[in-house]
């Protein structure tokens, strides 16, 4: 029976694992440059409000993106994204 090398074996189990964490690194970067998480900027101007309920006596549906408010440099929307119809504040800025 042939045994492997255990340095030859942890040798190439090293490359492989720092292939895949560069690969891994690599496509992150490149999703960061699409979608960067310092909102608003110039990819993305829009958010999500979260913990603040809105009563959904309107009987709003799926997908609905009504308008609510507007201010000099943002707009407020009201989304109801689930069937559960528990809408969400979405502001969209404006100005950046």
């Amino acid at each position: 029976m042939k045994y492997i090398n255990d340095d030859e074996m942890w040798m190439e189990v090293t490359k492989r694992i720092e292939r895949q964490l560069h690969e891994q690194y690599e496509a992150n970067r490149k999703y960061q440059q699409s979608y960067p998480i310092d909102i608003p900027n110039d990819v993305c101007n829009h958010a999500v409000l979260n913990g603040i309920q809105i009563d959904n006596n309107f009987n709003p549906k799926v997908h609905d993106f009504v308008p609510f408010m507007k201010l000099d440099d943002e707009e407020l929307f009201i989304w109801t994204h689930k069937k559960i119809r528990i809408p969400h504040l979405f502001p969209r800025f404006l100005k950046m």
